[in-house]
């Protein structure tokens, strides 16, 4: 059972924890299943450390955005969309770090004397916390990178970021806006329809569709809008400033696309998915099929927007049976899929898939294209 198999992996890393099964019960074996007194006494003994807590640090990550940071360390931004992982242990004032799939970190100040860092090899004397480090990258052989304000030489690995006191560069992914298509579904987010083509109405049924799901799955709440609404209210209207968006279209049916993914790579309209790699393979013309992508909305440092695009009539029946709410049913930033094929049926459905680089474009990203008939 996954109750048997979540025991199994706590006490293969030493976790404390208490387990209990109840004989000849199911899920649900009345009141007690979830008034149980040793549960809540767990809960009562149970104490976070303090932040500042220097004791040693074993953190894991599949997203900064889903989770960051474990006390005095914060993943900040990956090389690349996998799990991503820092080490790090203070002994007589040396802080040694250790990172896996980490593009830049975070780190304040433990409580304990600390002289020097080494990260990866590479040693940084008498630190100032917070700290931001980053990789450098160089791109070409004896070539010196000044990245906000250091001079980098090549065989540099890790380097000190001159720290922003507002914080993470909003422009950079960072744990307030990272990405994966199912993370729009979060800040009060608002389904905004295309009015202007003549498949409006199956849109809105598609909306109100994912928006019910929402509401019967997940107990959340969405509010539905047309594209005409949406944009007379967003120039004037604060409250929406970071709220996330969730458009149904496409750029020639949808009045919000134009405006709100001018600058986003993958391009949806009428026939046509474009923009999403280069040469050949690059864009889908004349196909039926649908996209999701997910991309950072203008005039916001937070929120997220994100779209179900369409190429025609066909694409609506893809979003609508699409499995997105699913728990264990994740989306990297944008995906393409074919009408012809049912997309409940996985990856067989996937015409292209990928991840944006830290900057939300396509270079330093990752993506696979497969080959059409």
């Amino acid at each position: 059972t996954e109750a048997r198999t979540m025991k199994k992996a706590l006490a293969d890393i030493g976790a404390d924890f208490v387990y209990h099964e109840q004989p000849g019960a199911g899920h649900w074996w009345g009141n007690e299943c979830v008034d149980w007194p040793p549960l809540f006494e767990t809960l009562k003994k149970a104490r976070l450390k303090p932040i500042d807590d220097p004791s040693p640090i074993d953190f894991t990550t599949p997203n900064p955005q889903v989770s960051s940071t474990l006390r005095w360390v914060t993943i900040v931004t990956q090389d690349e969309a996998n799990l991503s992982s820092v080490r790090a242990n203070v002994q007589d004032g040396l802080l040694t770090i250790t990172t896996k799939n980490v593009q830049k970190l975070d780190v304040r100040k433990p409580a304990a004397l600390v002289s020097d860092v080494t990260i990866d090899g590479t040693t940084l004397h008498l630190p100032r916390f917070p700290m931001q480090l980053g990789k450098s990258m160089i791109q070409s052989p004896g070539a010196a990178l000044a990245l906000r304000g250091l001079s980098v030489a090549e065989n540099d690995i890790w380097l000190r970021v001159k720290w922003k006191l507002e914080g993470w560069e909003p422009e950079i992914k960072n744990p307030t806006r990272y990405g994966g298509f199912k993370q729009a579904f979060q800040r009060n987010v608002i389904f905004v329809v295309g009015s202007q083509g003549p498949d409006a109405n199956r849109l809105w049924g598609a909306a109100r569709y994912l928006a019910e799901s929402l509401y019967y799955r997940g107990n959340g709440a969405a509010d539905i809008w047309t594209d005409a609404d949406y944009m007379n209210r967003r120039g004037h209207d604060r409250s929406l400033r970071d709220r996330n968006v969730i458009l149904f279209g496409n750029s020639d049916d949808n009045l919000a696309w134009k405006t709100l993914l001018a600058d986003c790579p993958v391009k949806v309209r009428n026939g046509r998915i474009a923009g999403f790699g280069n040469g050949a393979g690059s864009a889908y013309d004349g196909v039926d099929g649908a996209a999701i992508v997910t991309y950072p909305l203008p005039g916001s440092t937070t929120a997220l927007i994100a779209a179900f695009g369409i190429t025609g009539p066909n694409a609506i029946d893809v979003i609508e049976r699409l499995p997105v709410l699913p728990s264990g049913a994740a989306y990297p930033d944008w995906t393409v899929f074919d009408a012809k094929t049912e997309p409940t049926s996985g990856t067989k459905s996937v015409l292209a898939a990928g991840n944006f680089g830290p900057r939300w474009d396509l270079k330093g990203g990752q993506s696979v294209l497969r080959g059409r008939e």
